[in-house]
């Protein structure tokens, strides 16, 4: 399947958020959506990792004033702008991602019940698709 780094980047996110959070799912949907989390999490680990270096390439890391312990990398307002601009590019760059396929939407269960967000499938974009067979919904 081919993906941008922004899909896998914010798939994987959403992936993680519903791993972490208990759902009212059916088990072949956290099945599937551990099998797609494990596919994934080698990219998303290596996109993270640019994503961290463009941070601190840009910017400066922070310290607390008392124990000069650090409180993590900030880019600076003025560089903000090439940050977003390399950062979008970086997003954008299309991978083959072998032997990953979206998920049906029929597999979450009912969708009133099954425990996944809006934001959620925002996100997880073309990882998970309506079931071919499935007559088509209007929107409301």
């Amino acid at each position: 399947m081919e993906l941008t780094a922004g899909q896998i980047w914010d798939g994987t996110a959403a992936l993680m958020e519903i791993i972490n959070r208990p759902r009212q799912i059916p088990q072949i949907a956290k099945y599937r959506i551990s099998k797609l989390f494990g596919a994934l999490e080698d990219r998303y680990q290596a996109i993270e990792l640019s994503r961290v270096d463009l941070v601190k390439e840009l910017g400066h890391e922070t310290l607390d004033e008392t124990s000069k312990q650090s409180l993590g990398w900030q880019v600076p307002a003025e560089k903000m702008d090439e940050y977003k601009k390399r950062w979008t590019d970086l997003r954008n760059a299309k991978q083959d991602v072998p032997g990953v396929s979206p998920m049906y939407l029929s597999s979450f269960g009912d969708p009133e019940h099954s425990g996944i967000e809006a934001h959620e499938f925002r996100s997880l974009g073309p990882l998970v698709v309506e079931d071919p067979e499935a007559p088509p919904k209007s929107v409301a």
